[in-house]
């Protein structure tokens, strides 16, 4: 996803639903997070920017991730924002088109509205053939009225296993 779009926030929440403790390597072009002990490769792609070269260079990390053995990709949108670019679109189009065999998974991030998050999801689904969306808050939010329970991971992690959990 671009910048600032929710993707550490999901990174830590998936680690922390399924109780991992992880290492953190950062590099120029993305983050890893490993658990060794279980086997589990996370990696964040650093947010795409503006512009037809960041956008090329953010592909260029995900292909190294993908040629590590990548094999589900989540792309993330934050709610707040209610849109989906056609960059965004161009950038998960080309993912499925060079790489039949990645899955490729929108994640609606820092959900706090339903209703909001429905619309943007269906808008996303129309943008995107019909995929499944899925609407997360990956980490609770304290608010003035109380806290919002995180939501969503479970399903995160259903998508990571391939749908075996």
């Amino acid at each position: 996803g671009k910048r600032c779009s929710g993707k550490s926030v999901l990174a830590e929440g998936i680690l922390g639903f399924m109780g991992e403790k992880s290492d953190v390597k950062e590099t120029d072009q993305f983050i890893e997070y490993i658990d060794y002990e279980d086997g589990i490769f996370l990696y964040e792609v650093k947010g795409i920017d503006l512009g037809l070269e960041n956008v090329n260079k953010a592909y260029e990390s995900l292909e190294k991730c993908i040629q590590n053995g990548v094999s589900t990709v989540f792309y993330c949108f934050l709610a707040k924002t209610g849109k989906i670019e056609e960059t965004e679109i161009d950038f998960i189009n080309r993912i499925e088109r060079e790489y039949a065999e990645v899955n490729v998974i929108p994640v609606i991030t820092g959900c706090i509205d339903e209703r909001k998050a429905n619309e943007f999801a269906t808008k996303i689904k129309t943008e995107l053939r019909e995929r499944e969306v899925i609407i997360t808050l990956a980490k609770e939010m304290k608010t003035k009225v109380g806290i919002i329970p995180s939501f969503g991971i479970d399903e995160v992690i259903k998508k990571l296993a391939g749908g075996n959990m």
